[in-house]
């Protein structure tokens, strides 16, 4: 019930709030950043939040565990909560300063929580306040082309939820469905004509959403490799794209267009074919994590594929410029 209450509500709330949105003036406004051509409402992700706040309480109402009642409750309101940082954002405007402090004072709380639910150390607390603000942000980053953060969503949530079957965590099974399909119903209302965007409000929604999701589960025992798995692409572009930068000397504050995704995207391929390629990957990383929890794989060979992965998709940029440089190609891409 509670993962048809997401996907109903995720499905058809963009359609109440397209003029809603309008009236307010939520719309992007293309610039030299952009990987879109046309002015496009921002701020759909409203309905994502809705239905995971509903389908979150409606799950974990019948739960019959303790534990993981709170564990659902703490990951859907944190998420919420950073997504109404968002929504804040995609209206009125905020500074990045007051931005990053209630990011990161969302990621205390969820540390907080963790003490005694989890029975975790308080070394939880400041890590998970990073970890918490440092995804919402690369979620951020990473939401810039059509169909990306929709199938982020569905491959992530599917194996967090697949995790929680092999592990036998019900919590973590309706956590990571109920993002799956939350993200996913989006998708149609992302690529079709005239389009909408998720906004900072879905983004910020999809960063907290599976990075509390990560915490909580590392908090109770999963492994850390395992739990970071579905993460690994988005980390691994946004954590190569800051250190080129900063190592070219260029300002980490200025907009760009040169994130691995963006790179392959002005190499020719269509923002579907880049997203669905960054989802494949993370599909391959998070069944590498799979195969841990299984028992199948070491935390070593693990993470030894999961760096092979991620050296594959960093590499994928050159590559594909190279091909299309040898054939002659043009290669333009807008939204």
């Amino acid at each position: 019930m509670a993962v048809f209450i997401t996907s109903v509500i995720a499905g058809l709330v963009p359609r109440l709030l397209r003029p809603i949105l309008l009236r307010i003036g939520a719309v992007d406004i293309p610039n030299h950043r952009s990987s879109h051509a046309r002015p496009t409402i921002r701020g759909g992700g409203v309905a994502q939040l809705a239905a995971l706040a509903l389908g979150g309480a409606v799950g974990s109402a019948s739960m019959g565990e303790r534990d993981g009642v709170a564990f659902v409750l703490l990951i859907v309101t944190a998420s919420c909560l950073v997504g109404v940082v968002g929504l804040v954002e995609d209206v009125r405007g905020l500074r990045v300063s007051v931005r990053l402090a209630l990011q990161l004072l969302l990621g205390v709380g969820v540390g907080l929580v963790l003490v005694p639910t989890a029975g975790s150390h308080w070394i939880i607390v400041p890590l998970s306040a990073l970890g918490f603000a440092a995804y919402v942000n690369f979620a951020n980053f990473m939401d810039g082309i059509n169909g990306i953060s929709s199938l982020h969503g569905l491959t992530a949530g599917l194996a967090f939820s697949a995790m929680g079957g092999i592990l036998g965590y019900s919590w973590l099974m309706l956590a990571g469905l109920l993002v799956a399909v939350a993200f996913f119903v989006f998708l149609p209302w992302n690529i079709r004509p005239p389009g909408m965007f998720l906004g900072d409000v879905g983004s910020y929604l999809l960063g907290g959403s599976l990075s509390a999701i990560a915490i909580v589960a590392i908090a109770v025992g999963v492994h850390p490799v395992a739990a970071f798995s579905p993460l690994c692409i988005y980390l691994a572009d946004t954590l190569a794209t800051l250190v080129r930068r900063a190592l070219k000397g260029e300002s980490l504050h200025h907009a760009h267009r040169t994130h691995f995704y963006q790179r392959l995207s002005g190499a020719g391929l269509s923002h579907l074919a880049v997203a669905a390629v960054v989802s494949f990957l993370t599909a391959l990383t998070g069944g590498i994590g799979l195969l841990l929890v299984g028992g199948a794989l070491s935390p070593y060979a693990s993470s030894a594929l999961l760096i092979a992965v991620i050296a594959v998709y960093l590499f994928l940029p050159g590559l594909r410029q190279g091909s299309g440089q040898r054939t002659g190609r043009v290669n333009v891409s807008a939204k």
